[in-house]
C-alpha cells in the first residue's frame, strides 16, 4: 500500500484489536516538511515484511542542486566522528 501511505487520514491497521488512536497524519506531514526543505520521505519495503523510512535532506545548503543524504548514511557519517 505503498501508494497511499502519505495521504492525509489513511491508516493501514484498523483491526478491532489495535488500541493505538490516531488521525493518519504523522507520514503526511513528515513527508511535507522534508519536501519544505528540499528533501524527500520514503518507505522501503524489507524482506520478511516490515517496511524502512528513509529521509533524505540536502547537506548543508538551501541550493537545489546540493548533495542529498539518506538519513541511514548520515548517521553512519556522524559515527565515524565519534
Amino acid at each position: 500500500k505503498r501508494e497511499v501511505i502519505f495521504e492525509p487520514f489513511v491508516q493501514l491497521d484498523r483491526s478491532l484489536s489495535q488500541t493505538i488512536e490516531g488521525l493518519g497524519l504523522g507520514l503526511a506531514i513528515s513527508r511535507d516538511l522534508a519536501r519544505g526543505m528540499l528533501g524527500d520521505l520514503a518507505v522501503e519495503g524489507r524482506d520478511g515484511g516490515g517496511a524502512r523510512f528513509v529521509l533524505t535532506l540536502p547537506r548543508g545548503t538551501a541550493d537545489p542542486g546540493a548533495t542529498m543524504l539518506r538519513s541511514d548514511e548520515l548517521a553512519a557519517e556522524r559515527a565515524q566522528r565519534v
